[in-house]
């Protein structure tokens, strides 16, 4: 199962997008925090999740018997093309891409390639709406068949195959045909500081005391929340680049068992009041999981929002904070769609790494590991 995961410097200069003037505010102060997202859009958005599953590669090159939920997948409508898409973090593919973080070091001449011929594991989807879920016995219910990866940005498009997976069980869930996909809304404008947000994730919760061979966690169904855009910042990224996350935060998150971002909702998105999609997501901070070092995190990450957003995210109202990549527009959505079938040799990537002049965390599923 994939966890969240990404390297983050605690005091590295982070710098949002736009600086706001004047004393930091509280996320209910500003412009945009009565606008409320519709019940149309919270539906679209919860019916079109889906679980990323995965399973090894027989030697033989023969389908598996055993399936685990990878990531969280959002099935989409791309204008002008056919077949069936869907989203996803690129982090979730670290097996086949030799990068942990999702940021690929494409090699020159590509903008974008397909991973889908790596040699360590099968991928599908599964619906995220059933009961089945959280069966031993996974399978998925379509196959995928291209994942197009592309330079510095943690997101995967998905090209689902027409045929349908073998040996489904009778109660997997709603077929391939009954899952809607939303439409594709690259980022075209950027959302209001303030406006609410409908997050949602097919999370994994931790059985307490569970030890192996017995399950370690438990999938849950789609879980959804609300939330408040906060703003878009740059994280400092190795060769001197930037990668931007729309950051989002989340009341009443108490535990792992209301929290839409928690492990395993890595690629899953949000919608705005406005109707826009944010994702895939990339980066969770709550001072309430694994270990102390997280807690330093989220308390350097709050500096840092409200040195660069001028926001006072206060903890204990928001407990969690969700960091989604910034969705290509349709433009460059076209880079990812033409790299199915340009196959990239197994681990072609450097890993990212972010560097400053303090420690290194990183968000992962025992909590934040020092790599000083």
């Amino acid at each position: 199962m994939q966890r969240l995961s990404r390297l983050i410097t605690v005091k590295a200069p982070v710098h949002s997008v736009e600086t706001a003037p004047g004393a930091p505010v509280a996320p209910e102060q500003l412009p945009g925090y009565q606008r409320q997202v519709s019940e149309k859009l919270k539906a679209e958005l919860r019916n079109s999740t889906v679980a990323l599953l995965a399973a090894t590669k027989r030697p033989d090159g023969s389908m598996p018997d055993r399936w685990g939920k990878q990531c969280t997948a959002v099935m989409v409508k791309v204008p002008g093309y056919q077949s069936p898409l869907a989203v996803t973090a690129a982090h979730c593919f670290s097996q086949e891409t030799g990068s942990e973080f999702g940021l690929l070091n494409i090699p020159t001449g590509h903008k974008a390639l397909d991973f889908i011929k790596g040699d360590t594991s099968w991928y599908g989807l599964g619906d995220s709406s059933n009961e089945y879920l959280a069966s031993q016995n996974l399978q998925p219910l379509a196959m995928i068949e291209g994942i197009s990866i592309g330079r510095h940005k943690d997101m995967a498009l998905l090209k689902i195959a027409d045929r349908v997976a073998s040996s489904i069980p009778p109660n997997h869930g709603r077929s391939l045909a009954e899952i809607p996909a939303i439409e594709y809304r690259g980022m075209s404008q950027r959302p209001l500081p303030g406006e609410r947000v409908t997050l949602a994730g097919v999370t994994a919760i931790p059985i307490p005391d569970a030890a192996p061979p017995a399950p370690t966690n438990r999938n849950k169904l789609v879980q959804v929340n609300d939330g408040v855009y906060l703003g878009r910042i740059k994280l400092p990224e190795a060769g001197g680049d930037f990668n931007q996350l729309d950051l989002v935060a989340v009341p009443n998150t108490h535990g792992a068992e209301d929290d839409p971002c928690y492990w395993g909702a890595s690629g899953s998105m949000a919608i705005t009041a406005g109707g826009q999609l944010l994702g895939p997501l990339s980066l969770i901070s709550n001072p309430n999981y694994y270990q102390s070092s997280d807690r330093i995190f989220d308390r350097e990450l709050r500096l840092l929002i409200r040195d660069d957003l001028h926001l006072k995210v206060n903890n204990h109202a928001y407990p969690t904070i969700c960091g989604f990549s910034v969705m290509p527009k349709m433009t460059d959505l076209q880079a990812d769609l033409a790299a199915f079938g340009d196959f990239a040799p197994s681990r072609t990537s450097t890993p990212t790494n972010y560097r400053g002049v303090s420690h290194l965390y990183k968000v992962g599923e025992h909590g934040l590991i020092s790599e000083s």
